[in-house]
């Protein structure tokens, strides 16, 4: 039984660091892996371990997204849930009918980081099949930008998964 003591977080964190690199130099880069994941969880859950509240939101937010390296699909679903999200906002906006027309004929846009709702509104981008001219409304807005971040910080958290096989 692990007590939760700083100790034997400390010795358990010490523990897998040391298994982590015994498999890096035998090669077993994917349970490498695992033991860094394993230790930087531990380092999150640890009070008062010198991490300061940045730290702590980085360590948290690259274990939600990929599991420190070590679950790709946890990237993956967050990406489809935003996605999700977003039309779901969208949808509220225009309403049901319009969202799932935007969807159908716009949906490669919830995947390329370059196209923007501004494009759709001056009607460079076709929307639904009568070309209709929309105007979102400044949550629907604001919510693209930061859609547009979170969903390069997944793409990013997704190929970093895989890159662990190429190191």
């Amino acid at each position: 039984m692990i007590l939760d003591t700083k100790s034997s977080i400390d010795n358990s964190i010490d523990f897998s660091r040391e298994l982590s690199s015994l498999l890096r130099e035998q090669g077993n880069l994917h349970y490498s892996q695992i033991y860094k994941a394993v230790e930087l969880q531990l380092k999150r859950k640890q009070k008062f371990n010198g991490l300061n509240w940045l730290d702590r939101c980085i360590l948290c937010m690259n274990n939600l997204s990929n599991g420190h390296g070590t679950k790709p699909q946890n990237a993956f679903y967050c990406m489809l849930g935003l996605v999700f999200i977003f039309w779901l906002i969208l949808t509220f906006d225009l309403g049901f009918e319009a969202g799932l027309d935007f969807f159908k004929s716009n949906y490669l846009y919830f995947i390329k980081p370059w196209s923007f709702l501004h494009e759709i509104e001056d009607n460079s981008l076709s929307f639904g099949s009568d070309n209709m001219k929309c105007d979102f409304k400044w949550y629907t807005l604001t919510f693209e930008v930061v859609y547009k971040f979170l969903y390069a910080y997944l793409v990013y958290q997704f190929i970093a998964a895989f890159r662990k096989f190429n190191k």
